[in-house]
């Protein structure tokens, strides 16, 4: 199984800030704007209320609740009204796209999604001298891919349950694809008892890719990320990676959105350490 850390939602850039942690630790990951997105915030459902309402009170700097906005990926099963066959996806292309092929990534691999968080009060405002973390706030084990292309409209029809999806309703180009979610997470041998895709709707220490006191970039990984030799695309030079008591410290790049580790040989270690991610849904 490769895993692949896949950095999505606001950024400085694209939404102008960072998504927020709430005072009791809920959390969830703003999805940036695009003038072609077939939704705004408004039209959005999240745990933590109306994206609009989020945004009217988070006030970021490169987006407003009336923006039009890209869904993706799309974990959150109530953000919006469903097609009964529904079910969590993602969608890429491009140089993303290109460098997800040509890691093999297919079905049974694991995306896990990240972002840039920050703490905020209970009215959504910036607490002072708050970290800003990178977090893993989602995943999604693919079931399906499909091939999209430049024919957005006949792979609609096709796939009626994802017409509305920001890949099937505006043209990415011909490596345009969807990932579609299992429906049960599978580790090693081991079907957990969760669903294959979803939000994790709490920060947990667990799942915070920054080291402590460092920069957002700076990232903490456990030892068998680099051992015997860096196992993370665009991470392989092994001078990026310095020696901690906790396991391995690099600076993550700064470009590019999937990062995929070949867990071949490093099975079990990987294993361990997926389920110290999602021990928390486990036990729930």
């Amino acid at each position: 199984m490769r895993i692949i850390l896949s950095r999505k939602g606001f950024d400085s850039q694209y939404g102008g800030g960072p998504s927020p942690i709430l005072p009791n630790g809920e959390m969830f990951s703003l999805p940036i704007p695009h003038p072609a997105g077939p939704k705004t915030y408004n039209d959005l459902s999240s745990p933590i209320g109306n994206l609009g309402s989020v945004l009217e009170k988070l006030r970021p700097k490169a987006a407003s609740p009336q923006d039009r906005v890209h869904l993706d990926p799309d974990l959150y099963p109530d953000s919006l009204p469903r097609h009964p066959d529904w079910t969590c996806c993602f969608g890429q292309y491009g140089a993303a796209q290109q460098h997800l092929a040509n890691q093999n990534v297919t079905g049974g691999d694991l995306f896990l999604f990240f972002g840039w968080f920050r703490c905020v009060d209970e009215n959504l405002c910036p607490l002072p001298k708050q970290p800003d973390l990178h977090v893993i706030y989602g995943w999604l084990q693919v079931q399906k891919v499909i091939n999209i292309g430049i024919d957005i409209h006949s792979v609609a029809k096709q796939y009626p349950a994802y017409a509305d999806h920001p890949h099937l309703t505006h043209p990415f180009g011909a490596n345009n694809t969807l990932y579609i979610a299992k429906d049960r997470l599978k580790t090693g041998k081991q079907e957990l008892s969760i669903p294959g895709a979803g939000v994790f709707p709490q920060i947990n220490q667990n799942r915070v890719l920054t080291a402590e006191g460092a920069t957002r970039s700076i990232w903490n990984l456990p030892k068998w990320f680099a051992h015997p030799t860096p196992a993370l695309s665009y991470h392989l030079n092994t001078d990026k990676w310095a020696p901690t008591p906790k396991g391995w410290q690099v600076k993550s790049a700064p470009k590019g959105q999937e990062f995929v580790i070949n867990a071949q040989g490093r099975n079990k270690a990987a294993n361990r350490w997926l389920k110290k991610l999602f021990h928390d849904q486990i036990s729930g």
